[in-house]
């Protein structure tokens, strides 16, 4: 993994960056799982494998997932407080365990018809809220 303090970096085989609010991570294959939660080790750098825009996580407003990632890592986006729509393709086949614990902003999810996704998400309790607006995409 390569860290940088800035709006944009280098995990495995996957490319992040973040821009106006914006995080789109691209590439191919299955995005790493990460740290465990608490708040206090995911932004800071005493968790051991905390995600690379953990620095960035109080702006992130939106996450697309690219077409070519398979998973999305476990932790991967908790606590991001301001995160309020999230884009799935098709091709994310599995949601690790807390990937959007404490996104409290969540208000918009738009992902593929595939039940495997909405399984993952329901069972994370965000298909219950009764702000999130789901539609289906294409992807």
């Amino acid at each position: 993994m390569k860290e940088t303090k800035n709006n944009s970096g280098i995990t495995g085989t996957l490319t992040w960056n973040l821009t106006g609010g914006i995080l789109t991570i691209n590439g191919t294959g299955a995005m790493s799982d990460y740290s465990e939660w608490p708040e206090a080790a995911c932004c800071t750098n005493r968790a051991p494998n905390s995600t690379l825009w953990k620095f960035c996580r109080k702006s992130i407003t939106t996450v697309t997932i690219g077409s070519g990632i398979t998973s999305i890592g476990k932790n991967a986006f908790c606590a991001c407080h301001s995160l309020s729509s999230l884009v799935i393709p098709g091709s994310v086949k599995s949601i690790g365990d807390n990937a959007f614990e404490y996104c409290c902003g969540l208000t918009s999810i738009d992902l593929c018809h595939d039940s495997r996704q909405r399984n993952a998400l329901r069972d994370m309790g965000l298909l219950q809220l009764p702000r999130v607006d789901v539609s289906c995409n294409l992807n």
